[in-house]
């Protein structure tokens, strides 16, 4: 016997559009389930098929929508950094093969190969998005991102990392000492 199945109004459709939860599950579509944004909106609220002209036209303007653009930003960083919790674990299961003494030497040398071509990898790249003829200063970006990576803390040249605690007129003073101690 086959089902039928009944699509969402327009009406019932304009009421779920201001639904937190339908929000929410639109966006397991999208991040769990790697569903397309359209086909997420379409399982979620159920519209007739094809979209009238009226429906399609609120499911583009909904794409838009503060609230919408926030959860997304929010799901996509968090699954961000349980991704790179995965890399590190990874990453460091590979190390733990070449340097398993009890592994073959092949085993060794094929772990820590695999360990440092993925080290080497760049895997935060800074994106720029320009919309029109805005002219970007790709020095401060680079200068805003390092700040961001270090947290106000400043990196000597042997490597070492300070973390700035003075005022910057202490800091100003210890810039001028150290340029004094490297002049003579």
């Amino acid at each position: 016997m086959e089902e039928l199945t009944t699509h969402s109004t327009p009406e019932v459709i304009t009421e779920e559009l201001k639904d937190d939860n339908k929000t929410k599950e639109y966006a397991n579509y999208v991040i769990l389930e790697g569903k397309s944004k359209r086909e997420s909106w379409i399982m979620t609220f159920n519209p007739e098929l094809p979209m009238p002209r009226a429906i399609e036209a609120k499911m583009y303007r909904w794409f838009q929508k503060d609230s919408v653009k926030k959860l997304m930003t929010k799901l996509n960083k968090s699954l961000e950094v349980d991704w790179i919790d995965k890399r590190v674990n990874a990453l460091q299961h590979l190390f733990d093969i070449g340097t398993n003494s009890e592994s073959s030497e092949k085993s060794q040398i094929d772990g820590l190969d695999k360990f440092l071509t993925h080290l080497n990898k760049v895997e935060n790249k800074i994106v720029l998005e320009t919309q029109g003829s805005n002219q970007i200063n790709i020095i401060q970006v680079v200068q805003d991102r390092l700040a961001t990576i270090v947290g106000g803390s400043t990196i000597t040249p042997d490597g070492m990392i300070a973390k700035a605690t003075g005022s910057n007129a202490d800091n100003a003073i210890d810039a001028i000492l150290v340029g004094n101690k490297v002049g003579r």
